[in-house]
């Protein structure tokens, strides 16, 4: 569990499986990620059961953004290699603008760099969404290149 400010970073349980399925089987989040399928309650259950295996096992974690001990948002931590990893954010809309994801990144910018040994890491965003380039380059990200309208970007370890 990582504590911000305003918010905490946990790891997903069974509670938050409503959360999971309105987040995951939203067509409107679909661009954001690499999934563009709806995924019923057992694969969402079998997700949740499998969360809590280690990042270096599964080459991936989830973390539920939480505030006011209500969930608002995910942030993934993927693609685990070579003290590398790839992240992603998404904020439930009603929650977006409030600085949880921000502050999400921030925390686990730290997490990643100092319990994970990372030299390495890496963001991938559609050229069309504009608050995530802002937030990136904001927390210190760098552009890697561009290509077929997206950015890649990255942020070394200090």
């Amino acid at each position: 569990m990582l504590k911000g400010n305003k918010i905490l970073l946990r790891s997903l349980t069974y509670s938050d499986l409503n959360f999971l399925k309105s987040i995951e089987n939203n067509i409107d989040n679909w661009h954001f990620g690499s999934e563009e399928k709806k995924f019923s309650n057992d694969e969402l259950i079998n997700y949740i059961e499998n969360a809590k295996i280690d990042i270096k096992t599964a080459k991936q974690y989830r973390f539920v953004i939480e505030y006011k001990c209500s969930p608002v948002g995910f942030i993934d931590l993927y693609n685990y290699k070579n003290k590398s990893v790839e992240i992603g954010i998404i904020i439930s809309e009603k929650y977006r603008n409030r600085g949880f994801a921000k502050e999400s990144l921030f925390l686990i910018l730290d997490y990643s760099l100092k319990n994970l040994d990372l030299k390495k890491i890496s963001a991938t965003i559609s050229s069309d969404n504009v608050l995530s380039l802002m937030l990136f380059k904001s927390c210190g990200f760098k552009i890697h290149k561009t290509e077929n309208n997206l950015i890649h970007f990255y942020k070394l370890a200090m």
